[in-house]
């Protein structure tokens, strides 16, 4: 549990709070994930946000900044001093309250200002200060340093509230805004947000035990931008405390700690809304062969909204869809199927145009016309008399693992999660991380 160490005195709070968190992660995999809610060209010049009092992690020590609820994170440049940051001098004169304390790691802490006074420079440090502009705490960014709310409520960013708290990660000049919380209170604001609630619990348990697999066998795809995921369908769709529901909050802690399993390793448990009646495998979509992610008949994914359907594209729109990816083929004169997998899914699309032809293959097919026209792979084309192009086809995402449509189907007609997992990725093996 955590457990109360000291206080002593700080100008902008009563008492700094320390507390020891006993480890109990587990010796491989880490209990809390960060996901990238503002990075890259979505990185914010500064930011404010709402905490119930302001409190400083590290994942050992918590210390309370300052009570309240509304702050503001900037970068500015800042003065650093030797000396370390106490509220009084030794003489008892109070310091000018200009300065407030500086720390990368929460163990020093420096004192700083924004007048130059002599200390060390540096250049656009990541300042909060409060709702009256005054200076709460700064830190260069580079430390392992997180902000929360006193009671351990939601904090508040960008007009929705997060479980766990915010980290803040500097840029040359810009801030990349992190979420940073337990993987399974993560998982609490994803299962809603990638199945709907009112679904089957057994489908909502499977989705939960799909989604903590996803999440821990690509744990470090974001690594370099400073964080684990991100919070749509680059990585798995995850909305936040306000998404959450009871039902898919019930599937997560009923199947706490479940991954699936492949030689040891935890599986990639991809997923998408709909096979259409067939999976595909993973090799033919994105290449590389997974034992776990093969092509087989999907009866469970034959009776729903993402069945049997069509759209008509004249030769001019789909030249100009093609010119506006950088394609210009002049006019289209046919559509060639290039390569279709024994599933029935398109591997490989040529748009032939008198001026030139254009080839996409795999999962570079759905991009060529859109996600939302081309919702499978698994379609066919026709041309009609009059120059345009039909498309039909069935599911709805990449096909690959489990069909969310499916686990419904089958979750409605009896079956458990495990039994549904095994279905949509044989030979893995489920057990606790």
């Amino acid at each position: 549990g955590i457990k109360f160490m000291k206080k002593f005195k700080i100008f902008i709070a009563a008492f700094i709070l320390v507390f020891l968190i006993s480890s109990t992660s587990n010796a491989t995999m880490p209990e809390k994930i960060a996901i990238g809610l503002r990075f890259g060209s979505s990185a914010v010049s500064g930011a404010s946000f709402k905490t119930s009092g302001l409190v400083v992690s590290n994942d050992i020590s918590n210390i309370m900044l300052k009570s309240g609820s509304n702050y503001n994170i900037n970068l500015a440049d800042i003065y650093v001093s030797q000396e370390n940051y106490q509220s009084i001098s030794q003489d008892g004169i109070k310091k000018d309250e200009s300065y407030f304390p500086y720390s990368d790691d929460l163990v020093i802490f420096k004192s700083a200002s924004l007048k130059a006074n002599g200390g060390n420079k540096i250049s656009k440090a990541l300042v909060i200060t409060d709702n009256n502009g005054k200076n709460i705490f700064a830190t260069s960014g580079s430390g392992n340093i997180f902000f929360t709310s006193a009671d351990f409520s939601p904090v508040e960013i960008f007009g929705k509230k997060y479980r766990g708290g915010l980290k803040f990660l500097k840029n040359a000049s810009s801030i990349t805004v992190v979420n940073y919380l337990n993987m399974e209170e993560y998982l609490m604001g994803v299962v809603p947000n990638e199945m709907s609630a009112s679904w089957n619990i057994e489908a909502l348990k499977a989705q939960a035990v799909a989604a903590r697999s996803f999440a821990y066998s690509n744990y470090s795809k974001f690594t370099p931008y400073g964080f684990n995921l991100t919070s749509d369908t680059c990585s798995q769709v995850y909305g936040g405390y306000n998404t959450e529901n009871e039902r898919s909050n019930q599937a997560v802690a009923q199947t706490k700690g479940i991954v699936g399993y492949y030689n040891g390793k935890i599986a990639q448990l991809i997923y998408n809304a709909s096979s259409g009646g067939k999976t595909e495998s993973s090799a033919n979509v994105w290449g590389g062969n997974i034992p776990y992610l093969i092509a087989q008949n999907d009866p469970y994914s034959i009776n729903n909204p993402y069945q049997n359907w069509s759209f008509s594209m004249t030769a001019t729109e789909i030249e100009n869809v093609l010119k506006s990816r950088g394609k210009n083929i002049g006019n289209l004169v046919g559509i060639r199927l290039d390569e279709v997998s024994p599933n029935g899914y398109i591997l490989k699309i040529t748009f032939v145009g008198d001026k030139s032809s254009v080839t996409f293959s795999k999962d570079n097919i759905r991009a060529s016309l859109g996600y939302s026209k081309l919702k499978s792979l698994y379609f066919g084309v026709s041309a009609t008399y009059n120059n345009t192009y039909v498309f039909t086809g069935n599911g709805y995402g990449h096909g690959v693992g489990m069909s969310q449509y499916g686990a419904k189907t089958m979750a409605d007609a009896g079956y458990n999660y495990k039994s549904i997992l095994l279905f949509y990725y044989p030979n893995i093996s489920l057990g606790q991380i």
